[in-house]
């Protein structure tokens, strides 16, 4: 059966799209199936992050691209797979946050625990930190 997307109501799943609807009519009254459940990505929530950094690069020196301070904030929250060299010295492979390689609930603790390392980096509240992000979106 093809993908679809549902959003959870208080009577349960309901279609949210078009194709959703066509899914659930294809499917009988009391017929049992599974559902493979799954959160997609916000897309807000991701370009946030990224103004999040690009707030923070504009307000330090440090740090010259928002590469380099994602790198930064990747081994500071050990998001990350030692690997070694030929020689057998260790270095650490850092995981992605794109769409495709993190779940929106984990992203999301990515966000909670980078704001707060960098509001402490910077001196300022998280509160402080997330109010001035929606000038960088």
């Amino acid at each position: 059966m093809p993908k679809s997307i549902f959003k959870k109501s208080l009577s349960g799943f309901i279609p949210a799209s078009s194709e959703a609807e066509s899914l659930m009519k294809k499917i009988k009254l009391n017929e049992l199936v599974t559902i493979d459940v799954k959160k997609p990505r916000s897309l807000q929530n991701h370009r946030r992050y990224f103004a999040l950094l690009k707030l923070v690069l504009s307000n330090q020196e440090e740090y010259k691209s928002i590469d380099d301070l994602l790198e930064v904030i990747k081994i500071k929250l050990k998001l990350y797979d030692v690997k070694h060299t030929l020689e057998g010295k260790p270095y650490p492979q850092l995981h992605s946050i794109n769409f495709a390689s993190m779940k929106e609930l984990d992203f999301q603790k990515v966000f909670t625990d980078t704001l707060n390392i960098l509001s402490e980096f910077l001196g300022v509240t998280t509160d402080e930190l997330e109010s001035e992000i929606i000038n960088f979106y």
